[in-house]
Formats: structure tokens, sequence, C-alpha cells
């Protein structure tokens, strides 16, 4: 079934492919990503082990540039969703004017 969705996909937006349909190590954490509705492998790391927010977890993905080597691998996933939360709370502390990022950072310090 994911073979034909990849396909169908590459027919209409070839441009656009989702990572976990162009890379096949993460496959296993596509029903995760299904079930808790986030973008992608790195979004899943945060939402699981920092905060368990889908629209947090994608906003800080986009935010902080960073990249989860071993998508699959559960304590690479963890390493990876310690480091991308510490960066974007040195973000907020760089930038304190917006209410968002004080919200997200609140919820953050009180799941430490």
């Amino acid at each position: 079934m994911l073979l034909a969705i990849e396909e169908r996909w590459l027919e209409n937006e070839s441009d656009t492919l989702p990572e976990w349909l162009s890379r096949s190590e993460v496959l296993s954490t596509l029903p995760l990503g299904i079930r808790f509705g986030v973008g992608d492998p790195e979004s899943l790391a945060i939402y699981r082990f920092v905060i368990p927010e889908r629209r947090a977890a994608n906003f800080i993905q986009t935010l902080v540039d960073a990249n989860l080597e071993n998508k699959a691998d559960r304590q690479a996933s963890i390493r990876y969703a310690m480091d991308v939360r510490d960066r974007f709370i040195q973000m907020v502390t760089d930038n304190q004017q917006n209410p968002i990022f004080a919200v997200i950072t609140k919820i953050l310090n009180e799941r430490q």
C-alpha cells in the first residue's frame, strides 16, 4: 500500500515527497507520525520526548535547524530531542519578545 501511495505521490508532486515515503529506514515511525499528527521523524522525536503537543513539535522543528541522523533508533531520537529542546530554549532566551516562545518555554521547563 505504501508503495502505491509513493508512486501516486511521485506522479503528482515529485518535488515534495514526504521523508517518510522517501527513506525506507524511517517507515517504522510512520504509524506514530500519523497517530500524533506530526510532519516528519524529527517532529515525532520532539513530540515523544520533549513536548506532547503536535503543533508545538512541528513548530519547534521548523525553527531549530537540526537533523536526526538515525531516525529509527530510540536513543538517537531522545538525544536529538533533548538537543533541540536546549537549542530552542537558547533561541527563546535570545529573543524574548515573542509570546509564543514564552508559552512553549514554560511548558518545556515544566516537563524537565
